[in-house]
This record gives C-alpha cells, structure tokens and sequence, in this order.
C-alpha cells in the first residue's frame, strides 16, 4: 500500500503562493524526498507483485541428470536417487548407478560412513555442472543395505574416447 503524500508543498510551488525562499526550499526537499519514497516504495510493490519462479523439479533418475547440459546442471536441480555405490573415488567423491545409468557424485566433505562397493543407498543433494559431465552434489545419504553390482558392459575404444561411458559399469 502506498504511503498517503501531501501535495501542498508542490500546489504553493505551481500557483506561486509561497511566502518565503526558506519556505520554497523546504517544499523542493518534501517533494524530492516524498518523490523518492514513492519511488523506491513502487519499485518494492512491483517486485513483489512479480510472479515467484517456478520451483525446479526434483529428479529421480541418474539418467535425467546426465541430460543436463552443464548450465542447466549449474541451476542446482534437487535430486532423489537409489542406486549401488559402484566405485570410490578419492574420498569423498564416489559413483552411483540406479537402473536408468551410473553417475559421478561429489561427495559431502564429512560423510556419517564410508562409501562401500555394492552399497544400496539412497542419495539427496543437487545437480551440478561437474569437470567432466553432470554431477551429484551429495547433501544427504542413507544406507539402504547390500544392492547387486550392475553388469559390466563390454565397449569400443571409440566408445570410451568420446566420454559416453562415463561413470557407466
């Protein structure tokens, strides 16, 4: 709600009425003051009547976030993934694989237990950009018990050159 403005000090002004220059003055500074309020109050009024972003979705799929280009990535979509811990990368970072694809995750710097190979877990965090391809910024882990290590897929040179299988078993 916009704050009520006295406009006397701008009506002496146009109709000449003003007794004196201290008077005259002085109305000049309300004006600009007032004129200012007004201002910054309506920019407040429109930025608060500017519709709230749409919240990102959370992604559930290692595969989803492989999608993502690096900027999109950058954005922090949520994640929600279970998968098998399938490597352990210098701590704390390892890899996760859920049925749809493996994934490199950047692991919390002070995780509650260490990654175990053949893990079932169920991962929370952000997506991130990664050095290399979408990531996992791990935020919470929970340990689900003993999962199956996926099958190890046989792939060309070429396939692995290209950087496609990456974090793939």
């Amino acid at each position: 709600m916009l704050p009520s403005v006295s406009v006397t000090g701008v009506s002496m002004l146009k109709h000449r009425t003003m007794p004196s220059r201290n008077s005259c003055a002085t109305a000049a500074r309300v004006f600009c003051i007032t004129a200012s309020t007004l201002l910054v109050h309506g920019l407040s009024v429109h930025a608060l009547a500017q519709p709230s972003p749409k919240p990102l979705p959370t992604l559930m799929h290692a595969e989803q976030i492989r999608r993502l280009t690096p900027e999109q990535a950058a954005l922090g979509y949520p994640v929600r993934v279970r998968g098998v811990i399938t490597m352990d990368a210098p701590a704390p970072d390892f890899f996760v694989q859920d049925s749809t694809a493996g994934i490199y995750v950047e692991g919390s710097a002070a995780p509650k237990f260490s990654h175990l190979l053949g893990q079932q877990v169920e991962l929370e965090g952000i997506s991130g950009p990664g050095k290399f391809a979408p990531v996992i910024r791990e935020q919470k882990l929970r340990a689900l018990g003993k999962g199956v290590l996926p099958k190890t897929q046989l792939v060309s040179f070429s396939e692995l050159a290209d950087g496609q299988q990456d974090s793939q078993s």
